[in-house]
C-alpha cells in the first residue's frame, strides 16, 4: 500500500524557536516541528538570544518562501526597468536633449 501522506508543495514548513540556559550563556535554536535543528547560536543575554532566534526564524522563512517559487512558472513582474519602460517611447537626442 502506498504512503498515505501526500506532500503539499504549496505549504511552507513550520519552524519554532527554543531558548535554553547553558551555564552563563543562552543557547537559541530554530527547529522544525519534527525537532530537527535548522540554525543555532548562543548569546550572553536572554534578550539578545531571543532577538537573534526570532531574526534567524524570519530569515529562514524568507529564504524558504523564496525557494518555494515553482520552477518553470514565471515570477510576477513587479519591477520594470527604466530601459524596458522607455523602449516604446521616442528617445531624446543625447546631444541636444530635444525630442525627435
Amino acid at each position: 500500500m502506498a504512503n498515505p501522506t501526500v506532500a503539499m508543495p504549496d505549504q511552507l514548513p513550520i519552524f519554532e524557536t527554543h531558548l535554553k540556559k547553558r551555564g552563563r550563556t543562552w543557547k537559541w535554536y530554530v527547529c522544525t516541528t519534527d525537532g530537527d535543528v535548522v540554525i543555532q547560536g548562543s548569546e550572553s543575554r536572554r534578550r539578545a538570544a531571543r532577538y537573534n532566534a526570532n531574526r534567524a526564524l524570519l530569515l529562514t522563512l524568507l529564504s524558504v518562501a523564496h525557494r518555494s517559487v515553482r520552477r518553470g512558472e514565471p515570477e510576477p513582474d513587479h519591477h520594470i526597468s527604466r530601459r524596458s519602460r522607455s523602449a516604446g517611447r521616442a528617445q531624446r537626442d543625447p546631444l541636444t536633449g530635444k525630442m525627435p
